[in-house]
């Protein structure tokens, strides 16, 4: 919360939501699902100078929400080099602990914001993430079990749900980042129309955000499509695979196993074909349901290909080379 320092009603929300969870785990199911299986971080000001000035920017008077790198705007990478100390912290953060979701808090306005925040032209237009139909629905949860957002019809916002560039463009910001480089499924939540809103205000915007904190929360990991990838080890039984690609099939975008072979993936409710790929082994798919509610658990082991399927490989790739096939329409 609080990138900008003067939108500061994300600060109460976040250490709000930290502290039910802390105290209502042990009698209230849902604290409880999400305190004993779910790793919660939480960053209540991420530009502490601008907090304490009441600015939107930094000490060094510089946007960190158009600080970030950007496809449009030189490409995505962890390139941290040059920017802000702020902003170079929230990307060794998400490089380190990759985070299948988060939620970022502004003010100002009152609406569920989902990617993509820029467009190529620098046109303001809807533009589509490759996990559009997963973020339209998250952004639904959020703003279904707010008490005002699901009733919003002013401002354009249906339903109280918007895509970032359809909005306004923007270039820089930490959404896109977080989601393109990070694999990380990220809204901003714009909280309250009033940017800096008063004190006595402050428990009532937390009242209304916290049961849709709390579902997002289970969308994106109880309920989430959870998974291991493993391999046969030499030794017998099953080792988990690092850095395997896990995609859907018609959805351009993947996520990478952790620690284990362990992966998380947020789905909206449908039927799909899993693909998982790792050099030196067989490419799998595999068929998954994801209901309202929930998404199966699954163990997908991948087998190891053999010397002799590489040799035919390599010897049909060279062929290939050898023999290219001829263009009739052109020339040379």
């Amino acid at each position: 919360a609080t990138i900008h320092g003067d939108e500061t009603a994300g600060l109460p929300t976040t250490l709000g939501i930290a502290e039910w969870l802390c105290a209502n785990h042990e009698v209230d199911v849902d604290a409880r699902e999400i305190v004993e299986g779910v790793h919660v971080w939480v960053l209540p000001v991420m530009n502490p100078d601008g907090y304490e000035a009441v600015t939107r920017y930094n000490a060094n008077g510089r946007d960190l929400n158009r600080d970030f790198p950007d496809q449009y705007r030189g490409g995505m990478c962890m390139c941290p080099a040059g920017r802000q100390a702020e902003t170079k912290m929230i990307m060794e953060w998400v490089d380190q602990y990759p985070f299948v979701s988060s939620l970022v808090f502004h003010g100002g306005a009152l609406v569920v914001n989902y990617p993509l925040d820029g467009t190529p032209d620098g046109r303001t237009r809807y533009m589509a993430a490759a996990d559009d139909a997963t973020f339209k629905h998250l952004a639904h949860i959020y703003a279904d079990n707010h008490p005002v957002l699901h009733t919003m019809k002013q401002r354009g916002f249906s339903n109280g749900i918007t895509n970032g560039a359809a909005w306004y463009t923007i270039y820089g910001g930490m959404q896109d980042y977080n989601y393109l480089q990070g694999q990380t499924m990220e809204l901003t939540i714009e909280l309250d129309d009033i940017k800096s809103p008063p004190v006595s205000k402050l428990p009532k915007i937390f009242e209304q955000n916290k049961e849709s904190i709390v579902e997002f929360i289970r969308a994106t990991t109880v309920d989430a499509l959870r998974d291991r990838v493993t391999a046969s080890s030499s030794g017998g039984g099953d080792v988990g695979l690092k850095g395997a690609s896990v995609s859907i099939k018609g959805i351009d975008s993947s996520v990478n196993t952790r620690d284990g072979g362990y992966f998380t993936r947020p789905l909206s409710p449908g039927k799909f074909t899993l693909v998982v790929e790792k050099k030196g082994y067989k490419t799998k798919e595999k068929e998954v349901r994801v209901r309202a509610g929930g998404a199966p658990d699954l163990i997908i082991t991948l087998e190891k290909v053999d010397a002799g399927e590489k040799k035919k490989k390599g010897d049909a790739q060279k062929n290939k080379k050898k023999n290219p096939k001829k263009d009739p329409k052109k020339g040379r």
